[in-house]
């Protein structure tokens, strides 16, 4: 029986060989369990009241493109977070989890060849696992770039060789960023704005962890995208900060040809959100539990370079 090449030398995630490293070793107390990372906190109650609330919810098949109730709540969110104006019908659509979008986003978006060549896909070493999975997915050559302390601990894209370049068509970038916890500043995403323009790939964004911080909110790739004339895609999502380990949503918001590409790959594949998460990002909730997000990164009607965010948020403050 043949099975894809691509695939062969696929590594186990980063629990199981956590796991496997520890194994070996005799525990000494109370044994920390670090196999897949999943919360150990109890629900919140209001998660669970909501979920009660809209029990009868469950009885049909959700719509692929979730309620209007929520997309709405999460483009008057991106409002209030961003100062960002997007269209709740046309920009907006839920997902099960930022994995399905990060994931997605390449089958979606990213060509099969660029320049005549096999594409790249860039991310930061430390990287999220699934980074890796969608560009081998892909059909792209996954390249990890070094986030060292040499760099501010985070990727330096601008300084890849000129051929690895001219063949990315994607690039991954998370802040803050995880496990370093480093921030991009308004300046690093218009550098990588700007050189995504010019070498015509996508970005990518990963802002799961934009609503953790002391004082200041960090600036998002949305507003700089804004700032700089971007066309905007973004999305976000509610999970561990909620200790919800699955069905969390994620919702990204694009350019209408992208949003149908995207809409499109869905109907076929994944399965969409349950209605119920409506309630979560009500209208009447200062912030919503989380979204991921991306950004065609082009002022001109063409079809040109993206950038994309998501990021987890806490608890919604009534």
């Amino acid at each position: 029986m043949m099975y894809p090449e691509r695939f062969s030398n696929l590594p186990a995630h980063a629990w199981p060989r956590l796991r496997a490293l520890l194994d070996a070793h005799e525990g000494g107390g109370t044994p920390i369990h670090m196999t897949i990372g999943e919360p150990k906190h109890a629900f919140p109650a209001w998660v669970t009241d909501v979920i009660a609330q809209n029990a009868a919810g469950f009885n049909s098949y959700p719509a692929n493109d979730g309620t209007p109730q929520l997309r709405g709540a999460i483009a008057g969110w991106i409002k209030r977070r961003y100062g960002v104006d997007v269209d709740a019908d046309t920009q907006v659509m839920p997902l099960n989890g930022t994995r399905e979008g990060l994931y997605n986003a390449v089958m979606a978006v990213c060509p099969e060849t660029k320049n005549g060549q096999k594409p790249a896909i860039l991310m930061p070493n430390p990287f999220y696992q699934v980074y890796m999975i969608a560009a081998i997915s892909g059909a792209a050559d996954p390249v990890m770039v070094p986030a060292t302390r040499d760099t501010g601990h985070l990727p330096d894209f601008a300084n890849l060789p000129e051929d690895v370049l001219n063949r990315t068509t994607a690039a991954y970038i998370c802040s803050p960023a995880n496990p370093q916890g480093a921030v991009a500043t308004r300046d690093y995403w218009a550098d990588l704005i700007a050189l995504a323009e010019k070498y015509d790939f996508k970005i990518f964004a990963d802002e799961c962890y934009s609503e953790i911080y002391r004082n200041t909110p960090p600036v998002g790739a949305l507003q700089v995208a804004q700032e700089v004339g971007a066309d905007p895609v973004l999305w976000h999502q509610v999970s561990t900060p909620c200790a919800r380990s699955s069905s969390c949503e994620t919702m990204p918001v694009r350019r209408c040809r992208c949003h149908c590409k995207r809409r499109r790959l869905r109907c076929g594949t994944t399965k969409p959100m349950w209605p119920r998460t409506a309630r979560y990002m009500s209208k009447n909730t200062k912030s919503p539990t989380g979204f991921w997000a991306m950004f065609p990164v082009t002022k001109a009607p063409r079809q040109g370079s993206f950038c994309g965010c998501r990021s987890r948020m806490t608890r919604p403050r009534h």
